[in-house]
Order: C-alpha cells, then sequence, then structure tokens
C-alpha cells in the first residue's frame, strides 16, 4: 500500500488535504465527525459567513491543521467508483492509524476491490502485507535498503498536522456552500479548488473536491468526482478512540 494513504489515502488524501484551508469565520459547533462517529452534535455556530461567499485559505487552513494537531487514532475510508466503457468498479480501503507513540506509529489496512480483499499493517518501520487471494502475510524492514539500494522509511504515516501543512500551500480557492449533516454530525461545506503541482514540485493540475469539516475544525468527508468517470469519498472519524491493530505474527520475509 502505497505509504501516503496511512495520512489520507492516494488521490483522495490530496483531495482531503485541500481542505485544509477554508475560511476566516469558525468553523461550525459539531462534536464528532466521520466514518461512523456517533457523537451527538451541537447546534451549528451563526458568526459563518454567508454561502458562496469565498474564504481566506491560510486562516481556515491553519485552523484545520490546530484542529488535527495531536490526534492519536483516526479511521480513514475511501470508497472510489469509475466506470470505463460502460464496466464500473469499485474499490474501498479502511486505515486505522494508532499514534499514541508517535515515535512509533502503527496502522492497518483492508482493501476491497471487485470482490477481492488485501490487507496492509505498519508497524515502526516495519511493512506487513497480504496481497488479494493470499492466505500469508510478507514482510519488510523499510529501514533497511532495498533490492535496488533505497533505504525506504515511512513519512510519519497518520501524522494529520504535517499533511495538511504539506497541502495548504497548494489551495487556490475555498467557497462556504453552507451547513449540512455528515454521518447525524454537523457540518462546514466547503468547495475546495487546489493545485496538486504546488504541492507535489511537478507540473500543474488542478482539482476541486467537497470539503465537510466538524465543530473542532476536523475534515470529516471529502468527496472529489473526475468527470463523468469517477468518485472518490473519503471519510475521517473515530478521532482518539481506542484502537487494536495486530502485528502478523507469522509474517515471512519478502
Amino acid at each position: 500500500m502505497n505509504r501516503l494513504g496511512l495520512a489520507l489515502l492516494p488521490l483522495a488524501a490530496a483531495v482531503a488535504l485541500a481542505g485544509c484551508s477554508g475560511t476566516p469565520a469558525p468553523a461550525p459547533g459539531g462534536g464528532g465527525g466521520g466514518a461512523s462517529s456517533s457523537a451527538p452534535a451541537p447546534a451549528p455556530r451563526k458568526d459563518l459567513p454567508a454561502p458562496g461567499s469565498e474564504v481566506d485559505i491560510n486562516t481556515f487552513g491553519d485552523a484545520l491543521i490546530a484542529g488535527v494537531d495531536g490526534v492519536k487514532t483516526v479511521t480513514v475510508e475511501m470508497t472510489t467508483q469509475t466506470t470505463v466503457q460502460g464496466q464500473t468498479s469499485q474499490q474501498k480501503q479502511t486505515t486505522v492509524t494508532d499514534r499514541t507513540d508517535p515515535s512509533h506509529p502503527r496502522s492497518h489496512s483492508v482493501i476491497t476491490s471487485d470482490g477481492q480483499t488485501g490487507e496492509s499493517v505498519f508497524d515502526g518501520d516495519m511493512y506487513y502485507s497480504k496481497q488479494p487471494g493470499a492466505t500469508t502475510w510478507t514482510k519488510r524492514d523499510l529501514s533497511k535498503p532495498s533490492t535496488g539500494g533505497i533505504r525506504i522509511t515511512p513519512d510519519n504515516p497518520g501524522d494529520l498536522s504535517k499533511s495538511y501543512t504539506a497541502y495548504k500551500e497548494a489551495l487556490t480557492k475555498v467557497v462556504y456552500v453552507g451547513q449540512e449533516k455528515v454521518d447525524g454530525v454537523d457540518a462546514s461545506h466547503y468547495t475546495v479548488t487546489m493545485n496538486l503541482g504546488k504541492a507535489s514540485g511537478g507540473s500543474a493540475s488542478e482539482i476541486t473536491a467537497e470539503l465537510y469539516v466538524d465543530g473542532r475544525n476536523r475534515p470529516v468527508q471529502t468527496v472529489f468526482t473526475q468527470g463523468p468517470a469517477g468518485t472518490s469519498t473519503t471519510k475521517l472519524g473515530k478521532f482518539d478512540e481506542p484502537v487494536t491493530i495486530t502485528i502478523p505474527a507469522d509474517a515471512t520475509e519478502e
């Protein structure tokens, strides 16, 4: 699995991170959010901009970075649906990350695509994977050089504040849409435009996404539609709830 997925997952991760920016006005009240959170939602605050207003990127970006700073556990659910030549396929990835010890993050991902399921686990520098259809796990120490002589180290998997900080600079426009509910939680809805080239240092690639933020300035849902062919929905939730990540004991070296 791509290591970026531990933070927010491939392309949808970038889109969700794009949501780091927003408005100078505070986010609405709302306690929990995303990924099946059951926390009750207080009434929304009244100090939000008018729907359709363009809002300040840097101020709200900083608010979201602060909102996710220090989050120890989080569950990210990403569902991607693509249609090619009339054939529709769907992939779902659920990642649970535990950063209770920031120096030794752990995560567990389950990926289901067209009936096939694969899994991966990060335990500090150790990476474990079970390919779709396989019954056994393999493992690799990412702190050691690979066959090609390149040393790979996970880049703070699950560190939302670092991820949002990295993508904040890519934001080009944020518009407040209004108040909506995401899984029963009050959320502020923003339309976010982002230049991925600014974040990656590559060629410009502009995307637009719908971002939903809870009352603690945490992103709880991002929806990205790439024309008629594909849609990705990413939900973040279960912030700081207890998690159990089991490390495969019988994995063999790759």
